[in-house]
């Protein structure tokens, strides 16, 4: 019988040639890129630089090395050009293929929710779990979820919608769920799932100790990360929103790419919703790490959310209290908000008669969405809609401002 209608024996045997496959593509693809990285000839500053903003017109060649320069830039720019066009393809190339094996993986995998689901769904064969946890995917898969660059998820919106479908399935099933929720083992060195099943490699895992004889290292979960995805959408998606409500119509940074990334957020969001109900339906939760992953717990008791709650609403009533910096004074017949007490009174006093150009929002707005799961607790911004902003990060970074 076809193996997609099969049982769930040889389901997962196409599972694992699957994974096997994968995996021997992506260890070739990192190997290449290390070996290509190996030859990249080292710059020793042995030799005079020459032409514009070099060091070498005082040799003695300057007109001869100048002429040099002129003939050969058109030859040296056609073959940066190429070398950009042929990176892109290969990227290009890489993510299809990607899309390819993860397209096959949902297929494969149980889907108890499907429109019409089959024995294979409800009772899927137990080595699925530990055949996902043993590949190459789970890294893959991390490294997609810990890209913060927008503009990237844009460009890659068809292989990030094919992440969350498989993010979906595997929430779908109590075997595959614990992949997502469960802290991975960290891999020193690695083959791949079908060459470790067949004894033609070895899987070295990363271990504590200088030695490398204590436990095993213990990585935060796949769902971590995707948290902190969404948690990135759901900034640059009020940032966008409201970019586009006081916008005009005919604004050149109201794109199609733009679109394209805002929609994508929104699909992300809905797909954490979706993951989310489903935990809950299966009542399980993320693990997190404490202790440097020497011990494993789940999140927290009824006292610690408890304490998190408490901690959450302090948070927000002090986010929400106005604290007044400035005072109303007058100054040679001149009104206007002034800071004395303030470190930065002078560079806030120069800054008072400039205006904030509206250049380029959208990358400040992308900036904002990384800055939402970077910065520690403590940010203190006063908000202008005429000079510029400012903002001073307290303990314990304290005394530094940013214009």
């Amino acid at each position: 019988c076809p193996v997609l209608n099969c049982c769930a024996e040889v389901r997962a045997l196409a599972v694992f040639e699957t994974l096997g496959a994968f995996d021997r593509l992506v260890l070739y693809e990192r190997e290449t890129a290390a070996s290509r990285a190996r030859k990249i000839p080292r710059n020793t500053g042995g030799a005079d630089s020459v032409g514009p903003g070099g060091t070498g017109y005082a040799t003695g060649y300057s007109v001869l090395a100048h002429q040099m320069v002129q003939q050969s830039q058109p030859q040296v720019q056609q073959q940066s050009t190429t070398v950009v066009n042929s990176s892109e393809d290969h990227a290009a190339h890489s993510d299809r293929i990607t899309c390819c094996a993860l397209e096959t993986l949902i297929k494969l995998l149980p889907a108890p929710y499907s429109a019409d689901p089959q024995t294979y769904d409800f009772l899927p064969h137990p080595s699925l779990g530990p055949l996902l946890a043993l590949s190459q995917l789970t890294e893959v898969l991390s490294n997609l979820l810990r890209n913060d660059s927008i503009s990237d998820w844009g460009n890659r919106s068809g292989t990030y919608q094919t992440v969350l479908s498989l993010l979906r399935r595997m929430a779908d099933s109590e075997v595959t769920l614990r992949r997502l929720v469960e802290r991975k083992w960290e891999v020193k060195q690695s083959c791949s799932i079908d060459q470790w099943m067949w004894e033609k490699g070895e899987i070295i895992w990363e271990r504590e100790g200088k030695g490398g004889e204590g436990a095993i290292v213990r990585g935060v979960p796949l769902y971590h990360h995707f948290q902190k995805l969404t948690r990135q959408c759901e900034a640059f998606l009020s940032g966008a929103l409201q970019m586009m409500e006081n916008s005009a119509e005919d604004d050149a940074e109201v794109d199609e790419a733009m679109m394209q990334t805002t929609s994508l957020c929104g699909d992300i969001i809905a797909a954490r919703d979706d993951i989310q109900r489903t935990m809950a339906a299966l009542g399980s939760e993320a693990e997190v790490d404490e202790a440097k992953g020497k011990a494993k717990t789940t999140i927290a008791t009824e006292d610690t959310h408890k304490v998190d709650q408490e901690y959450a609403q302090a948070c927000e009533r002090l986010a929400f209290k106005y604290v007044r910096l400035a005072a109303d004074s007058e100054d040679n017949g001149r009104s206007g908000l002034k800071y004395p007490s303030f470190n930065f009174n002078a560079a806030l006093s120069s800054s008072s008669s400039e205006t904030r150009i509206p250049k380029d929002r959208m990358h400040l707005v992308k900036e904002l969405a990384v800055m939402a799961t970077s910065l520690p607790p403590g940010i203190w911004v006063r908000v202008d809609e005429v000079r510029n902003d400012v903002m001073c990060v307290y303990p314990p970074y304290r005394i530094i401002i940013y214009t």
